[in-house]
């Protein structure tokens, strides 16, 4: 009986650490905490060259200033980011991507002005 006890705490102590190390945006979404990291820019640049092609816009991006990410069907990507026009006015967006990198597949979902 001894060792299954222990492996039942083992277990439960796991959730616990697992579930401490993840911390959670207001609407359920995981917070990046480091929103420039160069695994992000390809995902982080295909969302505005594909908003650019989609609304025939010229942006260009400035920074991140917040990432998030959740699981679905492969992973969404919620970004905030900075991003200047042609005329070089500075605007604050939110883009929404949906990547399944095992597919090589990336779509965007949202792009918005904040």
């Amino acid at each position: 009986m001894a060792p299954k006890t222990h492996l039942f705490r083992l277990i439960i102590c796991s959730i616990v650490l697992v579930s401490a190390s993840l911390e959670l945006s207001d609407d359920g979404w995981h917070i990046i905490h480091n929103p420039n990291d160069p695994k992000l820019a390809p995902t982080v640049k295909f969302a505005v060259a594909e908003h650019n092609k989609q609304a025939n816009k010229h942006l260009e991006l400035v920074t991140v200033l917040k990432a998030e990410s959740q699981v679905v069907e492969g992973m969404e990507y919620r970004f905030t980011l900075s991003a200047k026009d042609g005329g070089g006015a500075v605007g604050h967006y939110v883009a929404v991507v949906w990547e399944k990198a095992w597919e090589h597949f990336r779509k965007l979902i949202s792009f918005e002005r904040l």
